[in-house]
């Protein structure tokens, strides 16, 4: 998949290239490392570009990720990069 990610204070949203959803993401350190790298001296919960590969865990009940269509576990990242105008054209 590949789409937005914006991560922060109580927030972990992934929006997918022609989709309005948003759904939560759960991942491990290393793409929390690449976000907050790639958006170092940016205003807070800008988002970035990633192409990634998930696993569906379907809604959650409880807590910030309730509000969200669905929980997506990151299993691969493939791409992590700052965002353009372009990219999900």
């Amino acid at each position: 998949m590949k789409g937005r990610l914006t991560l922060g204070h109580e927030l972990s949203s992934f929006s997918p290239c022609g989709d309005t959803n948003e759904f939560w993401i759960l991942a491990e350190d290393e793409l929390y490392d690449l976000y907050f790298y790639l958006t170092k001296n940016k205003k807070p919960y800008t988002p970035i570009f990633v192409r990634i590969e998930v696993i569906d865990k379907g809604k959650s009940e409880d807590g910030f990720a309730a509000d969200y269509k669905s929980t997506y576990e990151v299993k691969t990242i493939v791409e992590a990069r700052s965002i353009s105008d372009i990219d999900c054209n």
